[in-house]
């Protein structure tokens, strides 16, 4: 297996240290907490269509995109990318935990070329 340049061997490993390490703390420290930082990044943050859950039925067939997700179901996410870049996706679940997932197990890859991207990326260990 190859390694990063920060000993790693998948390069989401290295970038989320990075953002764990150098960035969020950095935003942490302008914003004095967490909430205070998920607040700002939801004030930052714009709706958009090009990003939306995808539900599996019991065929394992995609249905078309949802608004509303029932709790425990098969989902990927698909994103639209109007140019290419790191994407850094984040999710605050009802209890409040925040969750990276992007980059993570289920996309290793950050940058990602324009158009549609699928979370989890092929060859992610789903499990």
């Amino acid at each position: 297996m190859r390694k990063s340049l920060l000993g790693d061997s998948h390069p989401h490993v290295a970038t989320k240290r990075w953002l764990r390490e150098t960035v969020f703390p950095e935003w942490v420290s302008l914003t004095s907490s967490l909430e205070n930082l998920w607040q700002e990044l939801v004030k930052r943050a714009r709706p958009t269509k090009e990003m939306r859950p995808v539900i599996a039925n019991n065929l394992n067939m995609w249905s078309p995109y949802q608004d509303c997700v029932r709790l425990g179901s098969n989902i990927r996410f698909e994103v639209e990318l109007g140019r290419a870049g790191h994407l850094l996706l984040l999710e605050k679940n009802t209890s409040g935990k925040v969750y990276c997932l992007c980059p993570s197990f289920l996309a290793p890859r950050s940058y990602l070329p324009n158009g549609k991207t699928v979370l989890p990326q092929e060859g992610a260990k789903v499990f």
